[in-house]
């Protein structure tokens, strides 16, 4: 016998999200505060959604979010409860490049020159450093250190 799929934005027993009275009045408390930041508000108000037996489909466009973004936060208060509301968001990937990196690629931008050239270029630095001409260059803009009226001086050769 076949096992029915579910229709997406449908319901599984296991999508539920119960509150107990204190996490209600709690949630209710963040999703209308003028003063909470606004992820904390969007969590509130998914939470609120889901414990009213709403669909993920009707939540994301009610609150204009993405469905995974429903899914996410009804997981996450399932396994870890109102501490997942309360976790800062991380944006981004986490940094892959150590500090000690960063820093050699600035110093040896400012303090070096490549084999017969007066100063770096993106390609010669990343060429050097191992890394894409992309990483480079971020690095160099977050340090002052590209575009046309670069603020240091070359090294003489």
């Amino acid at each position: 016998m076949h096992q029915r799929r579910q229709r997406p934005g449908h319901l599984s027993p296991t999508d539920q999200v119960t509150l107990a009275a204190a996490e209600r009045r709690r949630l209710q408390h963040m999703a209308h505060s003028p003063s909470a930041a606004e992820w904390i508000v969007q969590r509130a108000r998914i939470l609120l959604l889901a414990a009213q037996g709403h669909a993920n489909v009707a939540i994301a466009r009610e609150l204009q979010v993405s469905r995974p973004t429903v899914l996410l936060w009804r997981k996450r208060f399932r396994r870890f409860g109102m501490p997942a509301v309360l976790e800062h968001p991380t944006p981004g990937r986490a940094a892959r490049l150590s500090s000690a990196k960063v820093e050699a690629i600035v110093q040896a931008t400012l303090h070096t020159t490549p084999p017969g050239a007066r100063r770096w270029s993106l390609r010669t630095m990343a060429r050097a450093q191992h890394l894409p001409r992309s990483t480079v260059h971020r690095i160099w803009r977050q340090h002052g250190l590209s575009g046309p009226n670069r603020p240091w001086k070359t090294v003489a050769a």
